[in-house]
């Protein structure tokens, strides 16, 4: 996965825009225009008598580029990458010149909007962290969120090391040499097919990309701006290989020109699409579904024992978000025995909903699901893969998975809804985009039903029928 971030989005009025991640229980971020990608973690080439902090490097596209643990350069200690780990690569001033730095951190969280009243000086003491590196604090939610002094992050030593090991210039290639390394160390399982990769100086034209962009937004709503090309080209290389062609100009004319889009339409918004996902994500949402929204609809008889509680998770990605609402909704039941439920759960990416229809996940995934819960819902692999586990069958049997594309109206969905989940998926659309979703929302959601949106999102305008009851969370009138 590769998730690029565009600095067009950094201000919104008064309020700057922070990518947070996590690093054991402390919550960190960066300006949102620093940051040029988010990369699944990956193997790097190890650099002789490095410091401990220092990974070595990965190649971007033609780019070295060092990677630093951050957990090491906090003064914390290592830690194995699990499927959360994520590599941010940024751009940020070392030593009086830019350089373009890989950040591993425990996990992403989201792009978190803080006003100028939300964030606070760093204290001088009672903090875990230095203050020269920290730009201020944060509120999220209940909790703090540290903001990096980027620049102030690195020391001279630091600057000098990572200037010499960084080659900044965009065409530079990794020598043979060093491919062969790889090659010995095993680093690439296909090398024939990453070897491509690493030497290639194949780029999308500026007419290219456009096309290519003109045509996801049309299909599927999501804005591509000139900053996530080369997010676009590093995740349309495994399509160009699958197809049998060598460059992107060839993939274009294949798309374009010769009627690839029949065939490839489904694989290209797949590949481009951004399946960020984790289990109780936003916690506060779940929490209120089941402290408040739940009991004013039994109260209501909205639902009852006779009247099932309609949810529909409608960008659920591969599913946890989904899972997680069968597991609160499972919880309720304990003291409500009456409930019944039924969750539907579509993506617009076919590949994902796959994998959510499964329920199967590796260890580390499940580490925000408490463990009472992990103990009623999840079971253990039976294959000897006791890294895997997988959604219990009573609750994937409540869940039903289907594809729809949300720019497509009208959708093929149920008009008595009772709440409506569409979390971190309406920022990606433009503003008129996201009026018309909501505004089909509103038709499928009955009276007095929840709309639920991303900690970051905003209702787009006004006149829609819906009151704000807590945080993202609206009422339909």
């Amino acid at each position: 996965m590769t998730q690029a971030l565009s600095a067009q989005t950094a201000q919104h009025g008064n309020e700057a825009q922070y990518v947070t991640l996590g690093i054991e229980r402390e919550v960190f971020a960066v300006p949102v225009e620093a940051v040029l990608e988010i990369l699944d973690i990956r193997p790097v080439f190890h650099i002789p008598e490095a410091p401990r902090y220092m990974l070595g490097l990965i190649d971007l596209r033609g780019r070295s580029v060092p990677v630093l643990d951050l957990r090491t350069k906090l003064g914390l200690p290592q830690k194995e990458a699990t499927e959360t780990t994520r590599i941010l690569v940024i751009e940020t001033d070392v030593g009086g010149r830019p350089l373009v730095l890989g950040l591993v951190a425990d996990r992403v969280i989201e792009v978190l909007p803080l006003s100028a009243s939300e964030v606070e000086p760093a204290p001088e003491i009672g903090v875990r962290w230095h203050s020269e590196y920290i730009a201020g604090v944060g509120h999220r939610n209940d909790s703090f969120v540290i903001i990096f002094d980027l620049p102030k992050l690195f020391s001279n030593e630091d600057a000098a090391l990572l200037s010499n090991a960084a080659v900044c210039s965009p065409t530079s290639h990794f020598d043979e040499q060093l491919v062969a390394e790889l090659r010995k160390r095993g680093f690439y399982n296909q090398v024939d097919e990453m070897s491509t990769t690493l030497i290639s100086a194949d780029q999308l034209s500026a007419d290219d990309f456009e096309r290519l962009a003109a045509f996801i937004q049309e299909y599927s709503g999501i804005k591509m701006p000139a900053s996530k090309k080369t997010m676009v080209e590093g995740r349309l290389r495994r399509r160009i290989r699958a197809v049998g062609l060598e460059t992107f100009a060839d993939y274009c004319c294949y798309l374009f020109n010769e009627g690839g889009l029949a065939d490839e339409t489904v694989p290209l918004i797949d590949a481009v699409t951004t399946n960020k996902t984790d289990f109780f994500r936003e916690p506060t949402h779940f929490q209120y579904l089941a402290e408040t929204a739940i009991p004013e609809l039994w109260a209501s008889n909205s639902i009852s024992r006779h009247t099932p509680l309609k949810v529909w998770s409608a960008a659920c990605s591969t599913g946890a978000e989904a899972y997680t609402m069968a597991m609160v909704l499972a919880e309720v039941a304990r003291s409500l025995p009456d409930l019944r439920a039924s969750i539907l759960a579509t993506d617009i990416s076919m590949e994902v909903l796959k994998t959510a229809a499964q329920g199967i996940y590796p260890e580390s995934f499940i580490e925000p699901i408490p463990m009472e819960m992990r103990r009623r819902y999840l079971l253990r692999s039976k294959t000897g893969r006791g890294d895997r586990v997988r959604i219990i069958p009573a609750l994937r049997r409540c869940i039903e998975f289907g594809w729809i594309n949300l720019i497509r109206q009208p959708y093929n969905v149920a008009e008595d809804m009772h709440i409506i989940f569409c979390r971190n998926v309406l920022i990606y659309f433009d503003k008129p985009t996201q009026a018309q979703v909501v505004a089909e929302f509103c038709r499928h959601l009955r009276p007095g039903g929840y709309l639920v949106l991303g900690h970051s999102e905003n209702l787009p305008g006004t006149g829609l029928p819906l009151e704000l009851v807590a945080t993202t969370v609206f009422r339909r009138v």
